[in-house]
């Protein structure tokens, strides 16, 4: 489970740079190694890598200042496991004026009403999740400002579990979304003298908040944190930075009986795989031969669909098993654009047959047919024979 948390405080007093670092660095030791970022609200820019949390402040912990302490933080832990994390997959992420950090793992309905108006970028499997219903949600919001409105359009092109935190730019606020699945806390830092709301603590983790606040009222002189409590499950909370308020403007239903899906018979009887429709053969019978065709083993196969659909590939809907095909297809009549080849005559050069052995002396991302052309080529001339 990824940690979202969003820290807005009076100032550097209320909350310091020190409890900001203990609260993100807790969930690493929850095996939370992919990757840590932050959106301060002094800054339009993203500071984001792929380093586990602990060590990103190894690194950075001396030029983290104050102005930075109130924003959004993401503590990752990826869904694919067999991707190594890199820097553009930590999150936020940013698209236009919209800035993102989810909990959870979706999958993109194909057969929703609107799926055409994302086709440049819905099938692209560089794009993780995240990524894709950012780029949904910044198509639905235009030029305008994101609203509850166009949070929800967004959700309806998804199945899965959510928890986001939207800052919007151009607007100066921020969207809290909780799903069902998906957790999110909320505390108050109040005066000890005054009692007046000083500063808001919404995150993922119930228990790091819980010790967080055992730490910080023992040694914080000034203030103390309330009662931690749990947000509303599948609703949209509005929020000013400053105000210390969350205000409940909306539903974000997570299981939907009445999406917005393109018509059955349309969807059914086009004849055209790829768009969305299913193909008058059985498209799984297709994809075997497809498999067999181009070579790809089981594994590659299971890691293929994991980075299209996040998912396995035998629990692929049909229209999901038409978009396989099609990618399948598109490798086939390329010959994986001399990937194939590549890795190929590779193994020949270091003289081995076996998979494993190739992928453990070339360093290559698994599955190879991922990799570029280029990239095989180059990791192969590297390697010598029987190392």
């Amino acid at each position: 489970m990824c940690q979202l948390t969003m820290i807005d405080v009076k100032d550097e007093k209320v909350f310091p740079v020190n409890m900001v670092k203990y609260l993100t660095m807790l969930t690493t030791l929850e095996n939370n190694y992919d990757g840590f970022g932050y959106s301060s609200f002094n800054s339009i820019d993203i500071v984001k890598s792929a380093k586990p949390a602990i060590n990103w402040w190894g690194e950075n912990y001396q030029n983290f200042t104050e102005n930075f302490i109130n924003g959004i933080y993401h503590v990752r832990r990826s869904s694919y496991k067999n991707v190594k994390p890199v820097d553009e997959h930590a999150h936020p992420f940013q698209e236009n004026s919209i800035i993102l950090a989810h909990n959870g793992s979706l999958n993109v309905v194909h057969d929703h009403m609107d799926i055409d108006l994302f086709s440049e970028f819905i099938h692209r499997f560089d794009l993780i999740d995240s990524q894709k219903f950012l780029k949904v949600l910044a198509t639905y919001v235009g030029e305008g400002i994101v609203s509850a409105e166009a949070i929800d359009k967004a959700i309806d092109v998804f199945r899965g579990t959510f928890a986001f935190l939207i800052r919007d730019l151009n607007a100066q606020d921020v969207w809290v979304v909780r799903g069902k699945t998906k957790f999110l806390h909320r505390v108050n830092i109040y005066s000890r003298d005054e009692g007046e709301v000083s500063g808001m603590i919404v995150n993922t983790h119930y228990d790091q908040l819980r010790m967080l606040r055992e730490i910080f009222n023992d040694t914080q002189l000034s203030y103390s944190m309330g009662e931690i409590s749990l947000l509303p499950e599948e609703t949209v909370f509005h929020y000013t930075p400053g105000t210390y308020k969350l205000d409940n403007v909306g539903k974000a239903l997570e299981d939907r009986k009445n999406r917005n899906l393109k018509p059955v018979a349309k969807h059914l009887t086009a004849g055209k795989v790829g768009t969305g429709v299913g193909a008058a053969t059985n498209p799984f019978d297709s994809v075997v031969r497809l498999i067999i065709k181009c070579g790809v083993s089981l594994r590659e196969l299971l890691v293929i669909s994991e980075v299209l659909f996040n998912r396995n590939f035998l629990l692929l809907d049909k229209t999901e098993l038409g978009y396989l095909e099609d990618f399948l297809k598109q490798l086939s009549n390329e010959s994986f654009s001399g990937r194939h080849e590549a890795w190929d005559e590779g193994k020949k050069r270091i003289e081995t047959f076996i998979n494993a052995k190739a992928y453990a002396q070339t360093k290559l991302s698994f599955p190879y047919i991922l990799n570029s052309k280029s990239a095989i080529d180059k990791a192969f001339e590297d390697v010598s024979p029987n190392v």
